[in-house]
Order: structure tokens, then sequence, then C-alpha cells
């Protein structure tokens, strides 16, 4: 009996194309997402790793893989499907595809761009709040979550069940489950855009997802306690009460009375004096250049 990895290698070896349905197959899908305890990944990806390993060896080609496109969304559209059976069975030829290996012509254009609640993003009426009003009227779902202004598919044109509905239509917000990178098992749409009802998708530090309101938070927190703590050590050494004390004399100069360099009003005086008698560098400088401007205009 063959284990499953051994059925894909076995299928994959001799096969035309790879046809990968649904985001599962395409990059490990919910599996996949942290911490991923069962190391779950696409079929492009597990292919790319059994030849590396040489476990695998595609018989057509040697040293390459299959030709392989992904399908992702979840679950994945009939249409998709059977739109890409008939370029491979029927017209022979594999549509063109995008970096991730998906057919360019059904995930290249935004789902905003399309999106039937396009019009109310435009006008500024938001959904803030499911049971609302607001969505009663239909409003634009951007701030309870909707991924569909980051996220590449045609669900607004082509949709489910006999293009019946979809997602947005039906109230939910887009979950962006077409995105999909079937070279980076947990940076799918899961971890990618979960929590799905929160506006912004997190910031990733490595394999740590951060909210950028929780990063944001932190962030003025930081700044509150740094404020605080000025505060308070102004208080503690009476700079709150008309300010510190003037230095009358510098502390070089109670240390090294041998080498003190007098009051701070004498030596301001002093250097005023100089400075108007030509006596310091700057002001002898500024004397010769204007003497030799002088000498230049009697020539």
């Amino acid at each position: 009996n063959e284990k499953g990895p051994d059925i894909v290698r076995h299928a994959a070896a001799k096969c035309d194309a790879i046809l990968n349905v649904g985001s599962c197959a395409v990059d490990g899908g919910w599996q996949a997402a942290a911490p991923n305890p069962g190391g779950a990944i696409g079929i492009q990806k597990f292919l790319e790793n059994s030849m590396a390993d040489g476990s695998f060896t595609y018989e057509l080609n040697p040293g390459s893989l299959p030709p392989i496109i992904n399908v992702p969304t979840c679950p994945a559209n009939p249409e998709h499907v059977i739109a890409m059976l008939v370029d491979i069975l029927l017209v022979e030829k594999l549509p063109e595809l995008n970096n991730y290996n998906m057919p360019s012509l059904i995930f290249n254009q935004y789902i905003h761009d399309n999106c039937p609640r396009r019009g109310h993003f435009e006008n500024g009426e938001f959904v803030y709040k499911f049971g609302s009003e607001e969505e009663k009227k239909g409003y634009c779902l951007y701030p309870v979550g909707c991924k569909g202004p980051q996220t590449k598919s045609n669900c607004p044109i082509v949709r489910w069940n006999r293009r019946s509905s979809w997602c947005v239509e039906s109230g939910a917000p887009c979950v962006g489950c077409a995105q999909a990178n079937p070279l980076k098992a947990g940076h799918n749409w899961v971890d990618t855009n979960a929590p799905f009802l929160k506006r912004f998708r997190p910031i990733m530090f490595g394999d740590l997802p951060v909210q950028p309101m929780v990063l944001a938070g932190a962030v003025t927190g930081v700044f509150a306690v740094a404020l605080v703590a000025h505060g308070i050590g102004m208080k503690v050494t009476g700079r709150t009460k008309g300010g510190a004390d003037f230095e009358t004399e510098r502390a070089w100069d109670k240390k090294h009375p041998e080498q003190a360099i007098g009051p701070v009003s004498d030596t301001v005086l002093q250097v005023r004096s100089q400075n108007a008698q030509g006596k310091t560098p700057v002001a002898a400088e500024a004397a010769q250049d204007n003497n030799d401007e002088a000498k230049g205009g009697d020539r």
C-alpha cells in the first residue's frame, strides 16, 4: 500500500500537467497556518522538495517540474476548474500563468475593482458593525475586514452556485482566499489575512504576525511611559518651579581651579573685546581678507 506522498510522486512523474485545485492543494491552506504542526505544504512545494532530495524525477523532462497550474480559493470555483480542464484537455494548451503559476485571466484583477459595493466605497459609505443600518443598505464592508482591495480574483464576475451569488453579495466580507504563495507555506491567505473581520492585515516579524493597531498601541505606550518618566525627573530635580538655577561658576572651574577660565560674564566680554580688536583667529582672518580685497581694489 502506497502512502499519499508516494502516490503524488508516481502520478506526477509521467503527467502532462498538474492542476492544483483549491488553496489546500496550492499552498497548504488552513493546515499550513501557523504554527503548522503537521508541516503542511502545497503540491508544487512538495514536488520541489522531493526533487531536491532525490525522491522525485519528472520522467518527461528530468531536472524540472511538470507544468503546474494553481487554482486557489476556498473552495475552488467549479467554473475555474472547468476552464482549466478545457484548456489542458481540449485546447491542449496551458493558460497564461502569473509568477505563482495561477491563471492570469482569472487572478489578474483585484476583487475591489469589480465589486458591486465599489460605489459605496467611493462615496465613503461603510459598514462598521454587523446588524447595523449601514449593513442593511449594502454599504462597503472594508472596515469590517473585507480583503477585496488586496485580493486578485474574478469572484464578482463568475460568482458561485451557477452565478447566483458570492461572499460579498451575500453580506460577508471577502477573506482573501484567492491569495496564495505556493512556495512558502504559512504565507497564504489564512496567516496573511487573519483575523478575518479586522480591517488591517498583520505585519509579519519573521513568522510572528502582529496587528498594526496592536503595534501602534505598543509604540504609543512606550512614548507615554517615557513622557511620564521625564515629568517625574523634572519634578524631582526641581526644574518644574521656574527652572534650575543658572550655573554662575563653571563645573570645570570648580574641579580645576588652577586652570579656571573665569566667570562666564568676564569671558564673554573678553571674547567680544578680542573680536573687536581682531585678535581672535576668526576676526584676524576676516581682517586679513578685508585688507586683501582693499589692496586688490587699489590695483
